[in-house]
């Protein structure tokens, strides 16, 4: 993808709000019906913004659901700007292109992706007539910070960290040879 493009999945996107429920008033209490009056959406939609991929030094993020974007723009009033729409044409075609994984799943099958890192979708899905319902059950779960790229206790140390436990070995013996 072309730098200019690229530039554009690494500003901040407005993206739209996403809550359970419907606004229903007599479900709702006050704060919940004053944070979804237009005037505060507007405003928090404003301020939902992030970019689509982000690098921070050896790490990546991506975060891409065109039809929020598009709404959010919707919702405030806004053109998607032309390049926006560019680049996010060329993106999804790119991921239309690289599908690696696309097969049916059995009863019983699990997918775990971490949503910051892998692209995927779902393709649309009907119950058949008489058979049992689809039942959906989505997990969140919390990943403790791991730096991969260090070694831990159950990887292979670095040349370097071998090189400080030797020092570190040298100057104990030295100490209690004194």
């Amino acid at each position: 993808m072309p730098k200019f493009l690229m530039n554009e999945l690494h500003r901040p996107v407005s993206r739209d709000i996403l809550e359970n429920g419907k606004g229903n008033k007599k479900v709702l209490g006050m704060e919940s019906q004053l944070s979804r009056a237009a005037s505060i959406m507007t405003l928090r939609i404003s301020y939902n913004s992030y970019p689509i991929f982000e690098t921070q030094g050896d790490r990546m993020r991506f975060r891409y659901m065109r039809f929020w974007i598009e709404s959010a723009h919707e919702k405030m009033h806004w053109k998607v700007p032309s390049l926006l729409r560019i680049a996010m044409d060329v993106l999804d075609d790119t991921l239309d292109e690289g599908c690696c994984f696309h097969e049916k799943l059995d009863r019983g099958d699990i997918i775990i992706c971490n949503n910051a890192c892998v692209a995927h979708a779902r393709d649309s899905f009907e119950d058949r007539e008489g058979d049992k319902s689809r039942h959906l059950v989505r997990a969140w779960m919390q990943v403790q910070k791991v730096d991969l790229l260090k070694p831990s206790n159950h990887q292979q140390p670095t040349t370097e960290v071998m090189e400080s436990r030797k020092t570190t070995n040298k100057e104990e013996r030295a100490a209690k040879a004194a």
